[in-house]
């Protein structure tokens, strides 16, 4: 079995509409704190404009766990 973390990250822009960021296999220890530490870096130094518009707010993250099960059909 596989198991795969992504860090899902929404964000407010200055038009009033969100940015989604999603970042897979983040490194082991991730948590509420290093997250939000990221996402308010993410804000202060502007790196992301969208279509013009900036990050203003960072609204919230979520770790998503996916596990996948492969099998093996073909005999």
């Amino acid at each position: 079995m596989e198991v795969r973390k992504t860090i899902a990250m929404r964000f407010k822009k200055d038009d009033g509409k969100t940015f989604n960021l999603s970042v897979r296999n983040p490194g082991p220890g991730v948590n509420e704190e290093a997250i939000k530490k990221v996402m308010d870096m993410v804000i202060e130094k502007n790196v992301f404009r969208i279509k013009g518009h900036g990050l203003i707010k960072a609204l919230d993250a979520k770790i998503v766990e996916t596990n996948t099960e492969t099998y093996d059909l073909i005999l």
